[in-house]
């Protein structure tokens, strides 16, 4: 329990930091590059982060990303698949969503593998929706990729969530 408190704790130092400066979030914005920018280093080290260990600083530099990319830096309610499948576009004449980019997600083998294709659908879902995505769940699931049960159980829950929601289920931005 002590861990998932922590990841609370991360979510919200980050939204803290974008909130107070638009300078800071803008430095973070940046965090899921693979160039290195020492504020966006300085910051996950004062936050606890252990920065040599890719599992550990991969996880929390894309979601320190996806905060400082969001309307308003502040956790959301929806998760992250759902959210997904929410921005994608839903084929009527097939009767189903467009699910390349969660196959894709669900085809990664590793936390370095899903971190590429994960920032690019990242930045699609939040330019199309209003809605936050719940940052402190994707950073479990994130932290979770890692170990192989946990990446199984991850993929088992994208896929659920993704295919079990509606269209227009979500609020999408104008």
């Amino acid at each position: 329990m002590e861990q998932n408190d922590f990841k609370c704790r991360f979510v919200h130092y980050i939204c803290q930091l974008c909130s107070e400066d638009k300078g800071n979030a803008a430095n973070l914005r940046k965090a899921d590059l693979t160039t290195l920018n020492a504020y966006v280093l300085s910051s996950l080290v004062k936050s606890g982060i252990d920065i040599t260990k890719e599992y550990e600083f991969l996880p929390y530099s894309i979601v320190t990303a996806a905060i400082a990319r969001s309307k308003d830096y502040k956790n959301g309610e929806v998760s992250f698949s759902k959210a997904l499948a929410s921005a994608e576009k839903y084929n009527d004449e097939k009767q189903r969503i467009n699910d390349k980019r969660l196959r894709r997600l669900l085809a990664c083998n590793d936390i370095k593998e899903l971190a590429l294709v994960l920032r690019p659908t990242l930045i699609l879902i939040q330019s199309r929706l209003k809605e936050n995505i719940d940052f402190e769940e994707l950073l479990k699931d994130l932290c979770s990729f890692r170990f192989e049960d946990g990446r199984d159980r991850v993929k088992k829950k994208w896929a659920m969530q993704f295919y079990s929601t509606k269209p227009d289920e979500i609020k999408e931005a104008d």
